[in-house]
């Protein structure tokens, strides 16, 4: 004999008393791609900081290393912000935030410029909307980030507990 298949209806009936398992929660899917910088760096542990300090904003960083490279990066993409950094070789920070400012398609990028002292300043109606000295980076530029609205602040670690207090083992009597 054959074992009895179970019909449509018992089927349907077992299936309406068995309670629903509820189905995890989906992982928050991101809105899109994250905003790009462009960081004209050349030197490699600067640009380091700043691009782990843009990370954790939720920024990519396109680093280059050039002042030519930079000028064509800059109008070749879109980038949300463009941090040029002190003595770039080929083309100098004021240099290539004056021909950004002279054109039409990029006169209104937000450019920040890393700016040490001994590098000649540029003309100011072309300046970058922030400059910070290369000794305040990377935290000096959390500030101009928030201003300008790029990225997003990370949240705060979340505070340890204080370890408890263990009192030191009494002394043995003598």
């Amino acid at each position: 004999p054959q074992p009895e298949v179970p019909s449509e209806d018992l089927v349907a009936a077992a299936a309406a008393q068995t309670p629903a398992t509820p189905e995890p929660a989906a992982a928050p899917q991101p809105t899109g791609p994250r905003p790009s910088v462009l960081l004209a760096e050349a030197d490699a542990e600067v640009a380091k900081s700043i691009s782990e300090l843009l990370d954790s904003w939720g920024l990519d960083a396109k680093i280059v290393t050039s002042g030519a490279e930079a000028l064509l990066q800059s109008f070749r993409n879109e980038f949300a912000l463009t941090i040029f950094g002190g003595h770039l070789p080929g083309v100098s920070a004021p240099i290539l935030t004056e021909v950004l400012r002279r054109s039409s398609e990029r006169r209104d990028a937000k450019l920040i410029r890393i700016a040490p002292m001994d590098e000649p300043a540029g003309t100011p109606e072309f300046e970058a909307n922030h400059m910070v000295e290369p000794g305040d980076l990377p935290g000096g530029l959390v500030g101009f980030l928030e201003q300008m609205g790029v990225g997003t602040r990370p949240q705060a670690p979340l505070a340890e507990a204080p370890a408890p207090e263990v009192a030191p083992p009494a002394a043995a009597p003598l």
